[in-house]
This record gives structure tokens, sequence and C-alpha cells, in this order.
């Protein structure tokens, strides 16, 4: 299996995920087309990778993964997203409003300061089944302060996060539990 990224883009489409993590812009090197991911685990895997912390931050057994999906890493957002967990830019919002998802359908969850793309975004907002939960700081290490170190830091640190400061959202939790327990 190879899940190339307009092959997600379009599994987005007919999934219909119950969540979406949305991110800045596409790297600025070495993007490959999902928001998050790189062609190779040995590029995902460095300390400076927002895709890393972001994946270690939601608990996501990440070794696992690569052990499961040894070609590539996209093929592992595949799963995540089969799951019912989608990961986008806020650069391209436009192209997830365009999959046709119904109203009221999605949770976010919107990283870093391009938020505001999301929040002006009438037609994403109508997307959501409950505002977007906002976390400040993107997941890129650059520059790591206190709020990065509360919800980037440690594994599992933003599931807990965001459990101990918004309702419903123990469904995250057990889709995080679900894509984990595929990789045994």
């Amino acid at each position: 299996m190879s899940c190339s990224a307009d092959e997600y883009k379009e599994l987005a489409g007919q999934q219909r995920p119950e969540y979406v993590i949305v991110g800045n812009d596409p790297y600025p090197k070495n993007a490959m087309g999902i928001a998050f991911c790189k062609e190779s685990w040995k590029e995902l895997k460095r300390k400076n990778e927002s895709g890393y912390h972001l994946l270690n931050a939601l608990g996501i057994d990440i070794a696992k993964a690569e052990i499961k999906f040894p070609d590539n890493a996209s093929d592992f957002f595949c799963l995540m997203l089969e799951k019912g967990l989608v990961f986008w830019n806020a650069s391209e919002i436009k192209s997830l409003i365009s999959l046709g998802l119904p109203s009221n359908s999605i949770k976010s969850i919107i990283c870093g300061p391009e938020a505001e793309k999301c929040f002006r975004n009438s037609a994403f907002l109508e997307l959501c089944n409950t505002f977007p939960f906002y976390i400040p700081r993107h997941p890129c290490p650059q520059g790591a302060d206190f709020i990065w170190e509360k919800f980037w830091s440690t594994k599992g640190i933003l599931i807990k996060q965001l459990i101990s400061i918004y309702k419903n959202t123990d469904d995250l939790a057990n889709i995080i539990e679900n894509i984990n327990n595929a990789l045994i």
C-alpha cells in the first residue's frame, strides 16, 4: 500500500473524519502534500520536525507505526485518516472545504498563529460541530517556550491538556487508542 497526497485528500472526502488537526503551511523543505507528514520516517522522526512532536504529543506510538508501515510515513497517515483523524494546512483550508464534508461534521484543533485563516473562513467554521480548539503555539520546536512545553513537549501531553481544558475530547483519546491498537 502506498498513499500519495492526492489519494489522501480523496480519502479524506470519502472517510468523513471526526477530527482535523490544522497546521500552518506546508513544510518549507521536502513537503510531500500531507500536513505534518514527511516521505520517510527518517525525516519525520527528526526532533526538529513539527510532525514528530505532534504525533508524540498525541500519544502515537511512532516506533510501532514505523515497523507497521516501513516503506513510508504517508501510509500511516492514511491509517490515521481511516480511524477518524485528518491533518491539513491552514493555507489549504479551501481544499478541505471543497471535499464536501457535511456541515457540523468535524471537530478541529488549530495549531499556531495561522489559525486566523480558519477563524476568518465561515465555510470552515460551518464544517465544525464545535468551536475549534485553538492551541496558540504550533508544534514546531524552534523557539520553544512555556506554551510549546505545555502542549508539545512529552508523549501524550496534548491529549491530557485537551481533556483538562475542553469538554468532549475523550473521543479524540479513543481515536488515538484505536490508531495505536491498529499498530499491534
